[in-house]
């Protein structure tokens, strides 16, 4: 089983576009669920997901903190997803206008 010991550091530019959605020990809860999500081989439970942080890790909090900040978090499902779609569209946008900058072959940096 795949153990997750720190968020690498490559998910937080991804990850960041949401921390103004969580206070900040939630998106703590937020950065450590969905990287958990993303390496976790067994159903997506908050005992597996919990189970797959490593021990070592000084961040991981207790499961029941997890289970809280799923079940009884004060923050909109709607917001959220509004926010990864922006997110989306502007990454969208980017690629598309570095596909046409390097078709102009003008340089993009």
């Amino acid at each position: 089983m795949n153990k997750l010991v720190v968020v690498p550091s490559k998910f937080n530019p991804y990850l960041s576009n949401f921390s103004d959605l969580f206070t900040k020990p939630g998106f703590v809860s937020f950065r450590y669920l969905t990287t958990a999500i993303a390496v976790c081989d067994n159903s997506k439970t908050v005992f597996s997901l919990h189970d797959t942080m490593a021990n070592g890790n000084g961040e991981k909090k207790g499961r029941s903190s997890y289970s809280r900040f799923i079940t009884d978090g004060h923050w909109d499902e709607d917001e959220k997803l509004r926010g990864k779609q922006i997110y989306s569209l502007k990454s969208l946008a980017s690629k598309k206008a570095a596909r046409y900058c390097s078709s102009l072959m003008i340089p993009t940096s």
